[in-house]
């Protein structure tokens, strides 16, 4: 007897994981961006700046936090069945183009559900729904029955429900079964992309407003110093030498940690920007009721998007978790 396999996507899968190699390089290569991340702005941005203090300590949990939001999305959408067609399953009952299929196969069988449908085209195309016209069955490449709005991924093998595309990041399809992680995940990476650039640039402002203030104690201690009788070059003296002291402490001098937070504000920026667009478009799934692949084919379902069926809940509440 042939056993499971324990990870994969095809049918006979115990989990489901795409293993896919390209894929697996960009899911590690996402985590350790997200690693990166969280070690650049706690270690070189907010201990240098704030240490420990109350406020230290509240960006370093509530950043790493988010950042932890973030990989349990990655993660989730990673082993979540996207909505894959099962191999055993069959048309609803009150599936009307099943019914239709099934008269027409005990008149004349398929050949005469085929011309009936083209002499339908032929009479009148405008009223005649795009599913219809587009509707295949089986499909050919994983042998199981194909639902109305189901396509098939070439690098899952299998026949995907309300697929939008295929996702090398999170190496795995976005479909029924995971939009709404997927989501999340773009949600979570996008604040704390915007996060650590607030973070960078509030720690940029305060070096610059302490070097200034460095400068001008030089400038006054100078000016003293060419009366070594005057009494209060002792104490400026002893001002600026507290405040240049104070400079280090401040993680405003670091060469090394500087080039750190250069790479930080880098990868804040490119994948800011990828997730907010990424976001911006699957806003327009939503609304829209349109996948991506529908929008490529030319498909177009009428009706009102159910957010529900992404997010969950019922039509008498709606639910975000």
């Amino acid at each position: 007897m042939k056993s499971r396999a324990t990870c994969g996507t095809s049918h006979d899968a115990k989990s489901w994981m795409n293993v896919e190699p390209c894929g697996v390089i960009c899911g590690f290569m996402t985590w350790g961006l997200l690693i990166f991340g969280m070690y650049a702005s706690t270690i070189k941005v907010i201990v240098p700046w704030l240490g420990y203090s109350f406020w230290g300590m509240f960006h370093i949990v509530l950043f790493n936090f988010l950042s932890i939001l973030g990989m349990y999305s990655h993660l989730a959408v990673m082993l979540t069945d996207p909505g894959a067609v099962p191999k055993d399953s069959c048309p609803l009952e009150d599936d009307v183009q099943e019914i239709d299929f099934r008269a027409a196969n005990m008149e004349g069988g398929v050949d005469s559900y085929n011309a009936q449908m083209n002499r339908q085209r032929t009479a009148s195309r405008a009223h005649i729904p795009v599913t219809v016209k587009k509707y295949r069955k089986f499909c050919k490449r994983c042998k199981a029955f194909k639902p109305i709005r189901a396509h098939h991924c070439s690098i899952c093998g299998r026949c995907i429900i309300k697929m939008d595309h295929h996702c090398p990041w999170v190496n795995n399809c976005v479909g029924i079964g995971n939009q709404k992680l997927f989501l999340h995940f773009l949600m979570w990476v996008n604040v704390t992309c915007i996060y650590s650039l607030v973070l960078v640039v509030s720690k940029f402002v305060m070096c610059s407003h302490h070097r200034s203030t460095i400068v001008d104690f030089d400038g006054g201690s100078v000016t003293h110093l060419e009366n070594p009788q005057d009494p209060s070059s002792e104490v400026i003296t002893s001002s600026t030498l507290h405040v240049r002291s104070n400079e280090g402490d401040s993680g405003c001098n670091s060469t090394g940690d500087n080039l750190l937070v250069v790479f930080l504000v880098i990868e804040a920026i490119l994948f800011g920007l990828f997730t907010l667009c990424m976001l911006g478009d699957q806003s327009t799934v939503l609304t829209s009721n349109q996948t991506q692949i529908d929008k490529l084919k030319g498909y177009r379902h009428e009706g009102i998007p159910d957010f529900n069926e992404v997010f969950g809940g019922s039509n008498e509440a709606f639910r975000l978790d």
